[in-house]
């Protein structure tokens, strides 16, 4: 079975939480041996920078449009719903890969981008 949750908190506890999980063992009834939990990462990132870096950001991460890869596409679905709930704009990614970050075995989907709110002088998150 599949059971997906959503964790927030300081970087430091969730992956202290996510040891604790990864290290937990099971007594399943119809086999006579543990087994051990495993713990498969989806995370979403908020990654927070000056509008001016936004094309340095783009290219560290290396993204593509959604719409040029085959692979992402099957994430639309999921894509959209994201963007309407956290009231986000497509990502257009015209900017080609430079200093990318290396990221092996680690797929990044662009899901949208804000520019920053405030009230009263602070910022909203």
């Amino acid at each position: 079975m599949h059971l997906i949750v959503v964790a927030e908190g300081a970087k430091i506890w969730i992956e202290k939480f996510i040891n604790d999980l990864s290290a937990m063992w099971l007594y399943p009834k119809e086999r006579d041996e543990k087994v051990q939990l495993a713990v498969r990462e989806v995370k979403l990132l908020d990654l927070v920078f000056p509008e001016s870096c936004k094309d340095q950001v783009l290219a560290a991460l290396g993204l593509e449009n959604p719409e040029d890869n085959k692979e992402i596409k099957r994430f639309h679905t999921v894509i959209s719903w994201l963007r309407r709930f956290l009231k986000l704009k497509p990502v257009k990614c015209n900017v080609p890969p430079s200093h990318e970050i290396y990221k092996p075995f680690v797929r990044v989907i662009p899901v949208g981008i804000k520019e920053d709110s405030y009230v009263k002088g602070l910022e909203q998150l």
